[in-house]
């Protein structure tokens, strides 16, 4: 329904440039998707942004437990260079890799480069919340989805790059670790936004926000 919008009568974020190797069809063919994507781009291109993902990349035994008060111009050139389309993990819209869950619909994505050696370089993004993005033609509708699907591309992107980087692949690292303490992708969402998304379930509110351990809003 929602692939014959015009999504520029209320999204004025440039074209987006990381695609994650999906076919620009399928994110053109879902307004939440595209949005999502335009935001994805926008923020990771953005060096101040960039800063927030700068613990990530740094080695694990440099983990002081302090926020860096500076990025060194390296890291900020690793980051740069990291997400490119080149070098970004590849997003695959999947349902049966969501199975195994007690509740399909209330998990958004996920990083499993840590436990299979084949999906390093692989993020899954639930295609049911896919599906269910494109049944409102309505913005407010449209934004709250792109909103869900930046939130997780950010949170998975956390995942892939603390295992990356942080703990050079090696599957025993993990957090908490200096100032990460929270999981990794909890981490992203924090210092990006100031709070996180929390996957609440199949029944209304579909999530929550929370901040300092209170729930803020509910959608």
């Amino acid at each position: 329904m929602s692939n014959t919008i015009d999504i520029g009568n209320f999204c004025d974020l440039p074209l987006y440039n990381l695609t994650f190797k999906l076919d620009t069809t399928v994110i053109d063919s879902c307004p939440p998707l595209n949005i999502a994507l335009r935001s994805t781009s926008t923020i990771l291109s953005n060096e101040h942004l960039l800063t927030n993902f700068a613990t990530h990349f740094l080695p694990f035994k440099e983990h002081d437990g302090r926020f860096p008060s500076s990025v060194p111009s390296y890291l900020m050139e690793k980051m740069k260079m990291t997400f490119t389309n080149a070098n970004v993990p590849t997003i695959i819209l999947s349902s049966e890799e969501f199975l195994d869950v007690p509740i399909t619909c209330a998990i958004y994505g996920s990083y499993k480069g840590r436990q299979r050696e084949n999906d390093v370089n692989i993020i899954y993004l639930n295609k049911e919340l896919i599906d269910c993005s494109k049944l409102s033609d309505l913005p407010q509708d449209i934004i709250k989805y792109a909103s869900i699907i930046l939130f997780t591309i950010l949170h998975e992107l956390g995942h892939w790059t603390f295992h990356h980087f942080s703990c050079a692949l090696d599957h025993d690292l993990a957090t908490p670790k200096g100032v990460l303490m929270e999981e990794a992708g909890e981490a992203v969402e924090f210092l990006m936004f100031g709070f996180k998304i929390q996957h609440y379930g199949p029944q209304e509110p579909k999530y929550m926000v929370t901040y300092g351990g209170l729930v803020i809003d509910k959608y």
